[in-house]
């Protein structure tokens, strides 16, 4: 039978850092709240993770708005043409 607790917790995750004893699910949320973590546990993986996600969102969107922008350009050039061509052949009547 598996027993969570007394549990050791780690500074940072590291087993060579400073630890203590945690008796009790509530020990522990106070514990990793002043950064004790379980061994080898990433205390920054869940922010990192967070963070690689938003810059792979926010490179997504900003191709997206320069792929946006690009189509308007292009089709102001041809309303430009379009105009030019318009103009010339008035001319020339």
């Amino acid at each position: 039978m598996h027993h969570e607790y007394p549990k050791m917790l780690y500074q940072g995750g590291d087993t060579a850092a400073e630890h203590l004893i945690v008796n009790d699910e509530a020990e522990g949320k106070e514990a990793r709240k002043r950064g004790f973590d379980d061994p080898g546990e990433d205390p920054n993986k869940a922010a990192r993770e967070k963070a690689e996600k938003q810059a792979k969102a926010d490179k997504e969107a900003l191709a997206a708005a320069d792929k946006a922008a690009e189509a308007k350009r292009a089709e102001e050039a041809a309303k430009a043409a379009k105009a030019e061509a318009s103009t010339t052949k008035a001319q020339g009547k």
